[in-house]
């Protein structure tokens, strides 16, 4: 049995409380769904005739599309907590290596997360151990695989409902927690560390 994490809203500032928790109850309802698909009882009945079963093929794409949308909305919280709000440390340097300044960086992250439906995330993708933007509209397509997660934004529009998405991005930016950013990129650092070992 998944059961929710907790998170401390408190801090954020130009969030709408009752949007936040609107917005952490679609978060619950993905872990009761993924908690109802895990606990079905079936029983296979594969035959050797070409058969595909309709309802195998739903729980499979039911089963995908909440467990990402678990997994994302968790790191989207951790991130978005109000606190050690001022970008420092070692992910902010790789940030103004790669994308030349951090003005640069929100530049690009916001032409993204303005373009986009669903998610942006910032990776390390292990084809090139480089920063990467990347958008998608839905979260259970456009999973990109073997990349490291630094920053999960969600511009669903459950996200800033009856707020504009230009002001939504910035109330994100003002509350990025960089403490959690450069805990991931350490934690990075250090797993492909001991993979060269």
């Amino acid at each position: 049995m998944i059961r929710a994490k907790t998170y401390n809203f408190h801090s954020l500032t130009g969030f709408n409380p009752d949007l936040i928790k609107n917005h952490y109850k679609i978060y619950t309802k993905y872990i009761n769904d993924l908690n109802k698909i895990w606990n079905t009882n079936y029983t296979p009945y594969f035959k050797a005739d070409n058969f595909i079963n309709p309802y195998m093929h739903n729980l499979k794409l039911e089963e995908i599309y909440s467990i990402n949308g678990i997994k994302l909305h968790e790191l989207y919280f951790e991130n978005l907590t109000g606190k050690n709000t001022i970008p420092y440390g070692p992910i902010l340097n790789e940030i103004e290596k790669q994308f030349s300044s951090y003005e640069n960086f929100i530049s690009s992250l916001s032409e993204v997360a303005l373009s986009m439906k669903g998610w942006v995330t910032l990776y390390i993708d292990s084809l090139d151990s480089r920063l990467h933007l990347f958008g998608s509209d839905f979260h259970d397509t456009s999973a990109i695989l073997s990349s490291h997660k630094l920053l999960v934004l969600d511009v669903h529009n459950h996200s800033y409902y009856n707020q504009d998405k230009k002001e939504y991005l910035g109330n994100f930016i003002n509350n990025l927690d960089w403490k959690v950013l450069n805990n991931r990129f350490k934690f990075y650092l250090l797993k492909t560390r001991v993979k060269r070992q």
